[in-house]
């Protein structure tokens, strides 16, 4: 709006000098249907400066040459206007349009003087000079801070997205250890169920308290399974997983009420302790009662009425886990199972050692050592297991 206005304003000035209402434009050919176009096709073109810069500083350079050729004096029109357009190409145009007006400029200021009999070097043809100049630099100099705070914004942009795409990608990559986490938290209570209910009958023939007992430790176990179920998908569900959501989880502070409950559902099973407990990294302290949960689950799978064996050693550098069962009735077996995958990959996770194989005392053996400093010099990639 502001521009349109001034350049109208310029225009009106210019026809007033020609009608000799304002004085100091010398050979003034006075108010004609020629001049007076002339002058407005070196302002009017101004207005669209900003929709095609080339077209209009065309338009003005050209109505500006007409007037020089036709001996008519100084006109501010032109003065004002072609230095104008001229900056207006460099500063919204293209780098090509601003280049090719600034030589064309230079051109027509030699032709037009040196036409004239003038010298190039005199004071008013280096002012128009310097006018033309100036206007130049000053749009160019814009155009370039406009492309360097465009560039600024479009690397935010992709800045923005990546982060996006790293928390989504984060989501996901929890989403995904939570689905680990469901299968051994179903599965360790799924096993309990199914083995205590087996042994419904059995306890059925000892009596009613201990069949009492039993199904009511069977229905515990369910609801705890559904609790911890549910609360696992709700996570899932969600968009976003804060620390809240993931929190409470189980350590090596819940071994021995594991090893109670496994004793309830009906497997022998003795727990040792070695070393002075103390605080553990929060990675080492899930790791470890998961990987004690999932071989107690393994072991009252393929292991029959076998005896199980819990070891913890504190270490000064790790804590060591050792489960071993003494085999009994138990089917051969690969050890290439889902749960021992998963052991596997907690301590990939965390650099450390897991072996999972039989036993020289007939049974089989899971022994794991999961390093106390948790500093990610080497990675998973660096972690062995066997």
């Amino acid at each position: 709006m502001l521009d349109g206005l001034l350049v109208v304003a310029l225009a009106g000035v210019s026809l007033a000098y020609l009608s000799g209402v304002l004085p100091g434009m010398t050979r003034n050919p006075g108010l004609s249907w020629l001049s007076s176009g002339l002058t407005l096709l070196q302002t009017l073109p101004l207005l669209g400066r900003r929709r095609a810069p080339f077209g209009a500083w065309f338009l003005v350079v050209l109505g500006g040459a007409v007037w020089a050729s036709l001996g008519y004096g100084e006109t501010l029109a032109y003065l004002f206007a072609a230095p104008f357009a001229l900056g207006s190409v460099a500063a919204d145009g293209t780098p090509r349009e601003a280049r090719t007006a600034a030589v064309l400029t230079v051109v027509g200021i030699v032709v037009l003087v040196l036409g004239a009999g003038g010298n190039v070097f005199s004071a008013g043809v280096v002012l128009a000079a310097a006018m033309f100049a100036t206007a130049w630099s000053i749009g160019d100099n814009l155009r370039r801070r406009r492309s360097y705070a465009a560039m600024l914004e479009e690397r935010a942009v992709r800045l923005e997205r990546a982060r996006e795409e790293h928390a989504r990608r984060l989501v996901l990559e929890e989403r995904a250890r939570l689905a680990r986490e469901l299968h051994d938290v179903v599965a360790h209570h799924v096993s309990m169920i199914s083995v205590q209910a087996e042994t419904g009958p059995y306890l059925l023939a000892a009596g009613e308290a201990r069949a009492a007992d039993g199904f009511a430790s069977i229905g515990a176990t369910a609801r705890q399974a559904l609790t911890e179920m549910r609360r696992l998908l709700g996570v899932l569900r969600e968009e976003t997983v804060t620390p809240a959501d993931l929190a409470p989880q189980p350590g090596v502070g819940e071994i021995e009420e594991l090893v109670a409950e496994v004793r309830r559902s009906g497997l022998p099973v003795e727990l040792s302790i070695r070393g002075t407990p103390r605080p553990l990294p929060a990675g080492v302290d899930l790791s470890a009662y998961r990987i004690v949960q999932e071989a107690l689950t393994n072991v009252r799978k393929h292991a029959g009425s076998a005896r199980a064996v819990v070891l913890m050693a504190y270490d000064d550098d790790a804590l060591r886990l050792r489960v071993v069962d003494d085999g009994s009735d138990a089917p051969p077996g690969d050890g290439a199972g889902q749960g021992l995958v998963g052991m596997r990959e907690r301590v990939a996770m965390l650099g450390g050692h897991l072996r999972a194989g039989p036993d020289p005392s007939g049974g089989f053996a899971v022994a794991a050592t999961l390093p106390l400093d948790q500093t990610p010099a080497g990675g998973p990639e660096t972690a062995r297991a066997t």
